[in-house]
This record gives structure tokens, C-alpha cells and sequence, in this order.
């Protein structure tokens, strides 16, 4: 059940970071300039879930 929940968290976080993407009439400077943007929100929840994994492992090796 929490798997499912957070999986469903995650599409729609990606649906709202994706959807900028299919407006009509989108010019490429347009398109280019959501597409960084998007590159640089994914690359910071990357860091952010990594730090978390890695505060995780190391508890996890303390015990």
C-alpha cells in the first residue's frame, strides 16, 4: 500500500513537471527553458533522496 501511494506521488509529480511540455504553440526557446528547468528540479530531488538513502545506510551499519 505505501509503495502504490508513493508511486502515485512520484506520476504526478512528473505529469506537473512534464505537462509545461505539451502546451500549443510552444516555441523551442520556450521548450528549452522548461526543459533546464526540469533537469535542474529532478537533479535536486536526486540529491535530495540520495542524502536520505545515505543517512539511511549509514544508521543501518551503526546497528
Amino acid at each position: 500500500m505505501k509503495d502504490q501511494k508513493k508511486a502515485e506521488e512520484i506520476a504526478a509529480l512528473r505529469v506537473q513537471l512534464l505537462s509545461p511540455l505539451l502546451a500549443d504553440g510552444l516555441d523551442p526557446a520556450k521548450a528549452r527553458q522548461i526543459k533546464t528547468q526540469i533537469c535542474e528540479q529532478m537533479a535536486y530531488l536526486s540529491e535530495h533522496y540520495a542524502g536520505i538513502w545515505h543517512s539511511i545506510v549509514k544508521k543501518a551499519l551503526k546497528a
